[in-house]
């Protein structure tokens, strides 16, 4: 078998680079962005903010308001956010299925707003799954990080002298060399980061895919022989004490604090969420599930007591996302995620600059690109459109994000592709 040469190894790296790069982008954009999206929430929206305070108020006292505002809606998730300057966030649902996001002050336990869309899902929905319904978006996504992983291993093949590269920014005076030095040092600033996102998003994808049965290790278990009968409650999960369910969880868990609440859709039980002792862990390493009839608890998982795999799996949003140390690991992560976008967006203009001037190479990979870039935007305003049903303020304000992007692709890659 022939031994690839660093000609080789480079033309891996092109393709890679090249044959998907703007969805590429969007997708290491769209995390970047991600890991601020709750702070975007809070600069844009004033119903999102609290002020910290000592004491937190009552969960049940939320539900009366809840109760008094919207008493033709159901509560199907009701999550505390990780940043104590945030309001909860309480998913409600219509007889019709539509989503609505109450912004409730964990401190002083007053409804401050409701939006049918946030900053925060958007970018998530958008990074998870391009909006794309099904596995199908999911899959997409996920695809990148063996593509993040293979373009990074190429691109070492071919840099020489990698310690010179990751302090030499270059001359400005030649536009397509500078770029050149910057995306190499970039590149090799980068590359824990790299092998950082890529292997959390091929973990994702083993999970997803159900690689090597990793579910039976992983996945929550099934909550069975619960006494309550399966008969549909009017308004439920209004029925249920929310407060009692954080001391029992309290009762069952060492230093326990409340993350979310999960209601059941068939309408028997309320499952608590949060952390605890163990550092990093994602909210859902700590389960506890109530019998909404009895408050008997039909099932315990504790962070300390996960197998190797789970809590590997426990792990992994924290550390993909760099929210476990609050402002500061956001910052890195942000950091460095520009960095990546950077990486992408660079080497498809090198790329651009280098046929445009050898008058070598193909532009279809364009047809590929804006084809995928069209079908996203397609079931993107389905979805909030027909789904969601936003406000007519957050379709203007997607619109201008939009064409601000469509704008910085021309700018960047034909105008100054041209000069």
């Amino acid at each position: 078998m022939k031994k690839l040469q660093k000609k080789d190894y480079f033309a891996i790296h092109s393709w890679i680079g090249v044959q998907l790069s703007i969805i590429f982008f969007i997708v290491c954009f769209s995390g970047t962005v991600a890991v601020f999206s709750h702070e975007l929430d809070w600069v844009f929206n004033p119903e999102m903010r609290a002020s910290p305070q000592k004491e937190l108020a009552s969960k049940n006292e939320i539900l009366k308001q809840l109760k008094t505002d919207f008493p033709n809606q159901q509560i199907t998730f009701w999550e505390k956010s990780r940043e104590d300057y945030l309001v909860d966030i309480i998913h409600l649902e219509n007889e019709k299925g539509a989503i609505l996001y109450v912004f409730a002050n964990p401190y002083t336990g007053k409804i401050q707003g409701s939006s049918s869309g946030t900053i925060q899902r958007f970018f998530r929905d958008l990074h998870y799954n391009l909006f794309i319904p099904t596995d199908i978006g999911n899959y997409m996504v996920l695809i990148f990080g063996f593509l993040l992983l293979g373009s990074l291993l190429s691109g070492l093949k071919f840099i020489n002298n990698k310690r010179k590269h990751s302090l030499n920014i270059g001359k400005k005076n030649n536009a397509l060399a500078y770029t050149k030095n910057l995306h190499k040092t970039f590149a090799v600033w980068s590359i824990p980061f790299i092998i950082l996102f890529s292997v959390s998003a091929i973990w994702y994808f083993t999970e997803r895919a159900n690689l090597f049965s990793i579910a039976d290790f992983i996945d929550d278990k099934e909550i069975e022989n619960i006494s309550m009968s399966s008969t549909k409650v009017e308004n439920f999960s209004y029925s249920l004490d929310y407060d009692d369910a954080i001391e029992i969880a309290k009762k069952e868990i060492p230093n326990f604090t409340f993350g979310s609440f999960v209601i059941s859709d068939n309408y028997k039980t309320l499952e608590v969420r949060g952390n605890s002792d163990v550092p990093l862990a994602r909210y859902r390493a700590n389960r506890v599930v109530i019998d909404a009839k009895t408050n008997a608890v039909l099932f315990l998982q504790k962070a300390t007591e996960t197998n190797s795999l789970m809590t590997i799996n426990n792990l992994i949003d924290p550390i993909h996302f760099g929210y476990f140390g609050g402002l500061f690991t956001k910052a890195i992560w942000f950091i460095f995620g520009i960095l990546i976008c950077y990486l992408a967006a660079s080497g498809i203009w090198i790329y651009l600059k280098r046929i445009s001037k050898n008058k070598k190479g193909t532009y279809t990979f364009r047809y590929l690109n804006w084809s995928l870039f069209a079908v996203i935007q397609f079931f993107m305003y389905s979805r909030l459109i027909l789904e969601q049903q936003i406000s007519l303020k957050n379709h203007v304000i997607i619109l201008c994000f939009w064409l601000l992007f469509l704008y910085l692709m021309y700018h960047i890659f034909y105008k100054k592709i041209r000069a």
